[in-house]
Parts: structure tokens; sequence; C-alpha cells
């Protein structure tokens, strides 16, 4: 397997007053937007939990990859990863099985994202019920727990609530009117940073269930006013995704499978829908072989295009904890693949507090700091 990392002094490209490497991009201020919050987990801390549970994690190889960095792994130590995430997300579900312990994972979450100097965090995740402990008791710990670690950090994080396929489709109804409950009692106040829950967006294995059988929820969030993130194009479906473009998406996630001159680039084009790329994810889920196979994103991020526009594309890390990865290298390896600019990677980082679902006075606050970044 071809190596996706890439050590943090490798120099990508050296317009723009400088080459972008692993030290420029964990200098320059991000935001997050498509981090699953069962897949931020510390590995150290998974290890821990599953080990009180009585959970073999032999065969995940989790010991071996504790604090590894996707920036500074081989080719072999990542095709390790890679063969062992799926095993991952087994032990996850089952190690992280009460409202505190999720509460612990979303905070060390914040905290290590605030360590890679991502400056504006969206967390995602499915609430579920948890022993005697109910879905608004699982969304209340996660929103406090992340609050805390915002104010100990000095960043901004908020919260998107997941409607998966694998679930039935009331239950994911259930879901969206409690995110409409939480979205209407945002804290818009100017102080301090309270966690809000700011989004819904529809995850899942795109092979569970029809679009047209999670439409409705989706529909409902929008009808409250809720932004909405789709996870997008992970099956070879042009109708499908045609329909999904037609519900008017806030943004979309991963569009793996959107071939050139499609009627779905043409439609995603035509509407700049932005698009959160997480291309260490797709290559590790093997749906493509290496992030310059991105079909969309090599289009839209190619200097043909960029000589017309910018398109508003975000990198983002899925699954962190998961991978191995970070938002800094995210940042790399798109720049590495797409041979980007500082100037572009930058506008990219900007790009994505904009579009966004935090509130105006976040927004209002963390754009200078941003811009700065833009002369590099």
């Amino acid at each position: 397997m071809k190596r996706f990392g890439g050590s943090g002094s490798e120099q990508v490209t050296t317009s723009s007053r400088g080459a972008v490497t692993g030290e420029w991009c964990r200098g320059i201020p991000k935001a997050e937007l498509h981090a699953h919050l069962g897949g931020c987990v510390r590995l150290a801390t998974l290890v821990e939990l599953a080990a009180d549970r009585g959970i073999d994690t032999s065969q995940a190889s989790l010991h071996h990859h504790i604090n590894s960095d996707g920036c500074n792994m081989t080719s072999v130590e990542l095709e390790s990863v890679y063969a062992s995430c799926f095993r991952l997300f087994d032990i996850i579900h089952k190690a992280v099985d009460t409202t505190e312990r999720v509460a612990r994972v979303a905070a060390e979450a914040v905290s290590d994202f605030a360590a890679d100097n991502v400056k504006y965090i969206e967390l995602r995740t499915t609430p579920r019920e948890l022993g005697a402990r109910t879905k608004r008791d699982y969304i209340d710990g996660v929103l406090n727990s992340m609050s805390e670690a915002c104010s100990a950090s000095g960043v901004a994080a908020d919260l998107v609530l997941s409607v998966s396929r694998d679930q039935d489709p009331v239950d994911a109804m259930s879901t969206v009117e409690l995110a409409a409950e939480y979205f209407n009692n945002r804290d818009c106040g100017s102080g301090s940073h309270h966690a809000s829950v700011v989004g819904v967006e529809l995850s899942g294995n795109p092979y569970s269930r029809a679009w047209s059988e999670m439409a409705p929820s989706l529909d409902r969030a929008r009808a409250c006013g809720i932004p909405i993130s789709l996870h997008f194009a992970e099956k070879e479906s042009d109708s499908e995704a045609l329909a999904m473009l037609s519900s008017r998406p806030n943004r979309v996630g991963h569009a793996v499978y959107v071939s050139r001159n499609s009627e779905v680039e043409t439609q995603l084009l035509t509407q700049q829908v932005p698009v959160e790329l997480c291309l260490t994810s797709n290559v590790a889920t093997k749906r493509i072989p290496s992030a310059a196979h991105h079909s969309f994103a090599s289009h839209v991020l190619g200097t043909e295009y960029q000589s017309h526009t910018l398109y508003p594309v975000a990198f983002c890390t899925d699954d962190p904890g998961v991978f191995c990865s970070s938002s800094s290298n995210e940042h790399l390896q798109a720049a590495t693949a797409f041979g980007l600019t500082r100037s572009r990677v930058a506008q990219s980082s900007l790009h994505a507090l904009e579009f966004s679902f935090a509130l105006p006075a976040v927004k209002d606050k963390l754009r200078p700091l941003f811009h700065s970044s833009l002369n590099p």
C-alpha cells in the first residue's frame, strides 16, 4: 500500500511564501466539521475502558498504535491500522457504554483537537439509551463535558446529532425532535462558550436503508430550521445522490463516488454545496486507493478549477482515534495529494469556519484569527 501519511517536516509545495509542512499545518487555526464522537476515542482510553469490561482487544492491535500519528507512520504501520479499524468500531461500541464514558470521550476529543490548534469543533453522535439513562441524558452529558473542555482549552465546540441509516425511521424521527428542542434553546450569549446542538446529520451504512426511508426525518429537521449535513455518495448510485441533493443540504460529507462530468458533479458545482472531505478515512476503508484518487476533490482542488473559483471544501478527520490521524494531518494530505499552496490550504480552513454550523457570535470571534493565516 502506498504511504498515506508523511513526515511532519515533509515539503509539499513551495509557492505562496513557503512549503506546506506538517509543522505549518499544525500552526494554522483550523475548523473540524466531520468528526464522529466514538471514532475520536483515544486508543489509550479505549484500552482502559475495554479492559474494565473484560473485552479482548488483542486482535485490534490497540497497544501498538497508542500515541501513533498518521503524519509519522510508515506504510506498513498504516496498513496495520487500516486492517484493524473495523474491529475497533465494535470494541468502541461495547466499551463506551455509559453516559459517563461517552462524556469522557467527548471531553478528551475537544482537548485533543485543541492541542492540534483546531479552534472550532463539531462533534457528531447518535444519542443512545444506555442502561437507565435516556437519550436526553446522553445529550446533556456530552454537552456539559464539551463545555467544560472548551473552557479549559479556550476553543469552541458544538454538537451535531446523527440520524443513522441503521436506525428505525421512527427512532430517527425522535432524534430529530430532540435536536429541534435543543436547537431552539442554544446559548446565543457572547460570554464563555457553551456547547450547543447546532445541526443534524445523516450517517450510517449507506446500504442499510434507502434515502427515501430516511428523507422524512431530514425534511422534519429542515422544517425546524436545523442545518443539515448528509453522508453523501458513499455508494455508486447517481439516482440516490441526486435525490439527496434535491433536498438542499447545507453540507455533504465524503462525496467519494462522484464521477467526472456526471449529473451529480454538475449539481454539486451548480449548488456549490460545501463538501467535508475525509481523505484518510476514504483510503483506510478502501473506497479509494489514495487521496489523489478522490475524483471530486481532484477536480475542484485542481489548478484548472481553481483558476475560476474556490470550491468550498473542509479537510476533516472522520474518526481520528481509529485512523490515527489529526486535523493537521488531513490538511497536509490534501496539500500533498493535490499540490495545494499555503494560501489555498488556509483559505479552505477559513471556508470551513464560514460554512460551519457555529453561531454567528462564534464565527465573529474566530474570523480575525483565521484571516491572519491567509498571508503565510
